[in-house]
């Protein structure tokens, strides 16, 4: 996984293909976000790369509002119909604490992302 900020004032994390998300590269991942970010809080997009998954655990870790304080909104762009229902799970069952919402077309999900900027 990798995290920028981009220009438009969002935050993006990149998952490679293939990857199984776990919640030690949750961890991970935030640690790289705080340093990106220089510990404030931006709208994140999350790119999940093809076949890409979180295991149970991670889902779980991931709804609750502390694991990532540099976030004030996630999207995730996913590109399977395995991703979208992993995405629905978590949506209805861990119920995550943040805005959430689970995107195919990525001009939506930054359009829909644009209006949790801090002004």
């Amino acid at each position: 996984m990798s995290a920028a900020m981009r220009s438009d004032g969002l935050l993006q994390i990149t998952v490679q293909p293939g990857t199984n998300t776990t919640v030690a590269d949750i961890k991970e991942v935030v640690i790289a976000v705080g340093k990106v970010s220089k510990g404030l809080r931006y709208p994140l997009l999350i790119i999940a790369g093809k076949d890409a998954t979180l295991d149970t655990e991670a889902m779980t870790y991931m709804a609750k509002g502390d694991t990532d304080p540099y976030s004030v909104a996630e999207a995730y762009l996913i590109s399977s119909i395995s991703q979208k229902l992993l995405g629905n799970f978590y949506l209805s069952f861990n119920k995550p604490v943040k805005p959430t919402r689970i995107f195919t077309d990525k001009a939506e999900a930054e359009k829909w992302l644009s209006g949790y900027k801090q002004m």
